[in-house]
């Protein structure tokens, strides 16, 4: 194509690919589209900061309670009639539903506030062709989950010309197969597992439960990261480079280490837009002050700190879905990265006082695995599919305490077929070893790139052959979305 026309390309192709989800779903997105685009513009028009601040709430507000009507407003509802019916004996019951989520709106929702937020603090100067601002909203490899690009990041790079860039192309495919092997290879096969063990935790319980909840994560890290590295490696074919979103999250050391090697994207928007914000608020200001004149002083300088980490926890768990277990999930892990900043002077001095060598592999190999069994149990109330049952499924680890299925056939044999064990354990080793070196710096694309010629086609087509002859798929496979892809 034309130079110029390059971007008009990649507009169209966005278009065409969110119709395919449901040519009515357009039009939310291009409701986003508009009222932050003009929005940016009348903010970069008037001088009364009071205006503004209207204009940015209203705005704001309309695309947010846009997003929190398709995921709240029947959740909402089947509470409301279930208090109406406590209350008193009435025929009347709020009205419910079929609601569709629209395909990627928290994504692109959360994309467009960034901009706008960033255009009223004067960081970026407000874009004035609605086209190319909707080609950062609706580009299509990030739309299913992420990542959520900032303006600076992406705007540039869309609507810049540019010629075919081999390397780059062969390095977007790369990260294409490999996403496609963690989705297809490991997470899709994982699947069938972990729906049996929750379908009937009256028979799988105990430490049937602690299997079903690592699995889960595992399988979570496969199927999200999977998707998102298929994205950026789509992206990155085109020459357009989008951030990561992961950084091997389940080698953290501690939860704080974890939120910011998880999701990566959206923790960060959750910092820079919402946590930041708390800490700087007035209401959090006067709080502050009041702590230290009347309680502790040292109390009042963290305090704020901890309000906001609990909030946006808890928000982020109900930015999952509208469900009380999803609420659970985000108090449980409000609580414990409150309570990890609290004590974290006590944990160093407890350090400290039993002489604890916290330098050496043991220490950190500790670290790494109680931080992944906290996060795992995170799932329970999830995978459970409520608080009672995700409770239920707790106390059972505890109660009906069962070492003796800890063998291969209950541990997987019970599960998975004999070619599916060994698929599932030959490719975890595969992605173990792959994220062990990432974490010791090696960037293993490029350092492909310097092996002879005949060694890079092996690796590529082995990861092609991989996913042919080990993926799953077929005609009589319901194949499984991507987990991500319903928010």
């Amino acid at each position: 194509m034309p130079k110029k026309y390059q971007w008009c390309v990649l507009l169209a192709a966005s278009y065409v690919f969110y119709a395919f989800a449901g040519w009515k779903l357009l039009g939310y997105m291009i409701f986003t589209t508009c009222t932050v685009f003009f929005c940016a513009l009348l903010l970069n028009r008037i001088e009364k900061q009071n205006v503004k601040r209207w204009l940015i709430a209203l705005t704001i507000a309309a695309n947010f309670s846009t997003l929190a009507f398709f995921k709240w407003f029947n959740a909402l509802a089947g509470i409301g009639n279930r208090l109406i019916g406590v209350v008193a004996e009435t025929s009347f019951s709020i009205p419910t539903y079929s609601l569709l989520l629209p395909l990627g709106i928290s994504f692109y929702t959360f994309q467009a506030i960034g901009y706008l937020v960033d255009t009223y603090r004067g960081t970026i100067k407000p874009e004035r062709n609605i086209a190319r601002f909707a080609i950062f909203v609706s580009f299509f490899p990030q739309l299913i989950q992420g990542p959520i690009s900032r303006h600076d990041e992406l705007a540039e790079q869309l609507y810049a010309s540019r010629k075919f860039n081999y390397v780059e192309a062969r390095r977007g495919f790369q990260l294409i197969i490999w996403g496609m092997f963690k989705k297809m290879v490991i997470a899709d096969r994982l699947t069938p597992m972990i729906e049996t063990i929750f379908s009937d935790l009256s028979v799988y319980n105990g430490l049937y439960v602690v299997i079903g909840v690592v699995v889960a994560s595992i399988r979570l890290y496969a199927d999200f990261s999977g998707g998102v590295d298929m994205a950026r490696g789509v992206a990155q074919m085109f020459g357009i480079i989008m951030p990561q979103n992961f950084q091997r999250p389940y080698f953290a050391t501690s939860l704080t280490d974890f939120w910011r090697r998880w999701h990566i994207t959206l923790n960060n928007w959750w910092r820079d837009y919402l946590f930041y914000p708390i800490i700087l608020s007035k209401p959090m200001t006067i709080l502050s002050r009041f702590t230290r004149k009347k309680i502790s002083r040292g109390l009042g300088k963290v305090i704020g700190v901890y309000i906001a980490l609990f909030i946006v926890r808890m928000i982020n768990g109900m930015w999952h879905g509208a469900d009380l277990f999803y609420i659970a999930r985000g108090l449980y892990d409000g609580t414990l990265l409150t309570l990890g900043v609290v004590l974290a002077p006590a944990f160093v001095r407890m350090i400290k006082v039993l002489r604890i060598n916290s330098e050496c592999f043991s220490w950190r190999l500790f670290q790494i695995i109680r931080t992944f069994l906290i996060v795992c149990f995170s799932r329970v109330f999830i995978e459970a599919g409520g608080v009672k049952t995700g409770v239920l499924a707790i106390v059972s680890v505890i109660k009906d305490f069962n070492p003796w299925i800890l063998n291969f056939n209950n541990v997987f044999i019970e599960f998975l077929s004999q070619r599916d064990t060994k698929i599932v354990i030959t490719s975890l080793l595969v992605m173990l070893i792959v994220s062990i070196l990432q974490e010791k710096g090696i960037a293993l694309r490029e350092t492909l790139e310097k092996q002879n010629i005949v060694f890079q086609w092996i690796v590529l087509l082995g990861g092609i052959f991989a996913i042919i002859l080990l993926g799953v798929y077929g005609f009589d496979y319901d194949p499984a979305g991507f987990l991500y892809e319903g928010f």
